[in-house]
């Protein structure tokens, strides 16, 4: 009762506005199964999400590869239940080499019969439904990114009039996730850091 009062309340409101895609999350809800995560959940994806929620989108899971949903199974395997479970679409971020696993499970659990081929016929057909939605609003070639990104920047600049809102002297904490990214994907170092220019003094030059 409070999970449908109150955690599902962004839900039915994100659906009712026609939201697209719906990603699940490696979570434990016991009061709706007692026994797995939500992305291999039957319980939560098809029963709640589909029949009572009444989503008729994508449905995405998060990374595969996280030690989340390690315990219940390789990557291959919990890829195979998810897709039982009602997802649509697998992510697998990391190993392109595990990807392929993956997609080796998936025609081994045809083949055997632990996954239904109708279940898979509907995860693509989610897939293209998708596709065919975003090229009808709008043809992704067309797209002018400088004017939208000058646009957005234009939208951020903000006047500041009067004294400077912290207090001289004051210390002010600073998070800045820069340097390389951890996720095993991307390996570029940051251009720039927020960090760094905030300590390094500002010098005028004498004219």
């Amino acid at each position: 009762a409070t999970i449908r009062s109150r955690e599902l309340i962004p839900f039915r409101a994100g659906i009712a506005a026609g939201a697209s895609c719906v990603m699940t999350a490696h979570v434990s809800v016991p009061a709706l199964d007692a026994d797995r995560p939500a992305t291999i959940s039957p319980a939560i994806v098809t029963r709640m999400l589909r029949d009572e929620l009444e989503f008729r989108g994508l449905c995405v899971t998060d990374c595969l590869e996280m030690r989340a949903v390690e315990a219940f199974g390789s990557s291959a395997e919990v890829a195979v239940a998810a897709l039982a479970a009602g997802a649509d679409l697998l992510i697998v971020s990391h190993s392109p080499s595990l990807a392929q696993r993956v997609r080796d499970a998936i025609a081994d659990a045809l083949r055997n019969g632990t996954l239904d081929e109708a279940r898979l016929r509907e995860a693509i057909a989610r897939g293209d439904a998708l596709r065919a939605r975003l090229r009808r609003q709008r043809d992704l070639e067309t797209i002018d990114g400088r004017a939208i990104a000058l646009e957005a920047a234009r939208r951020a600049v903000v006047r500041v009039r009067g004294e400077a809102r912290l207090e001289p002297g004051r210390p002010v904490t600073v998070i800045s996730f820069e340097d390389r990214v951890p996720d095993g994907v991307g390996s570029q170092s940051a251009q720039g850091s927020l960090n760094l220019a905030l300590r390094t003094p500002r010098v005028r030059k004498a004219k």
